[in-house]
């Protein structure tokens, strides 16, 4: 699916239980409440759960490609559905009695014509500050490396296994305890990937509905993402909060300080080392045992001290280039948004 960017994935069920699709067909997907109707513009088949729907009238397909994906739509779709939660099916019977515009052959013609440009437009600006970004962050990764691999003197710092240093914080609480349900709950998802940052507003515990029992992370504490390590999602907690069960609340043990434990698990040595443990399972994960036995610099005290200020120094101007691109990039994301809707709603003439 051009439009969201899908992935081709592995078929395990057999092509006897999937559906036939056609070019112009339209798919309802089971997240179809959060990102609309997907068009397809070649021929292949879906899965069972997924709902193919076929034109049975003159239309034109470029336009209603753009219809089921403004946010008028994906709106009123969300609001027709009771409770409806990601791996569910959309009611067909329900949706099929949407109303949507029909305006004249030619105009649904011309709003898509002018849509496909406008829009491609707008998709190579994101595409090319994504590269930028994308080179911003490797030349981050670059600096971290290169400060953790040696002193000054050029004598390279030895290698620890984690466990020698820094263990899992061990115990959980009650999420429902109003000693900790206004604490924020970090998860993978509040961090981002490869720069070692939480993204706010990170919600509290009592805001995300959490039941079960979650680990107690003091400020100032590394949390790190045990799951897909590849995506390199490790912070420190910038206040007492908890954290899901996916990730890891890390405790210093040896002469080692939160900040520079921080850069050392961003250090792509280590990343790759995770990255390759986690691979010989099905769900890429870095259990504890694994982690522990994963090895990082351990420079002195001094030292780290040093490292870290001489990363932070030359990493300031990339990361606010990196906020910078990121910012302009939402911005691009949103008028693409509005631009979708006004057209195909006819706020907009063109």
């Amino acid at each position: 699916m051009a439009i969201t960017g899908s992935k081709v994935v592995l078929n395990l069920t057999g092509a006897n239980n999937m559906k036939h699709v056609e070019p112009g067909d339209f798919i309802i997907h089971l997240r179809s409440f959060q990102g609309g109707l997907e068009y397809s513009a070649i021929t292949g088949k879906v899965s069972n759960a997924y709902t193919v729907l076929k034109p049975v009238v003159d239309m034109d397909d470029g336009y209603y490609k753009w219809l089921f994906k403004s946010s008028a739509f994906i709106s009123a779709l969300a609001g027709s559905t009771d409770q409806l939660r990601d791996g569910q099916s959309i009611n067909f019977k329900k949706f099929s009695t949407f109303s949507v515009p029909f305006p004249p052959l030619e105009a649904q013609r011309r709003i898509a014509d002018f849509l496909d440009k406008e829009i491609s437009e707008i998709d190579t600006l994101v595409g090319e500050l994504d590269e930028f970004i994308e080179l911003l962050v490797k030349s981050r990764s670059s600096i971290i490396s290169e400060e953790l691999r040696k002193s000054n003197s050029g004598v390279f710092f030895p290698l620890v296994s984690l466990n020698l240093v820094v263990g899992v914080s061990d115990g959980l609480v009650d999420p429902l305890d109003e000693n900790f349900s206004d604490l924020p709950l970090i998860a993978p998802n509040h961090i981002e990937k490869n720069l070692g940052r939480l993204i706010h507003p990170i919600e509290s515990a009592k805001e995300q509905g959490a039941i079960s029992g979650k680990g107690y992370v003091r400020a100032g504490q590394v949390v790190y993402s045990k799951i897909r390590p590849a995506l390199n999602k490790v912070a420190i907690a910038e206040k007492d909060s908890l954290c899901s069960a996916d990730m890891y609340p890390l405790e210093i043990l040896g002469n080692l300080t939160e900040q520079y434990l921080l850069y050392a698990l961003l250090d792509k040595r280590f990343v790759d080392s995770a990255v390759l443990e986690s691979s010989r399972v099905a769900m890429p994960k870095v259990n504890r045992e694994t982690l522990g036995m994963l090895k990082i610099p351990l420079p002195s005290l001094e030292e780290q001290k040093r490292i870290v200020h001489e990363i932070q120094t030359e990493m300031t101007q990339i990361d606010c280039l990196i906020d910078e691109c990121t910012e302009l990039k939402e911005i691009l994301l949103k008028r693409r948004q509005v631009l979708i809707t006004d057209v195909v709603t006819g706020k907009v003439e063109v």
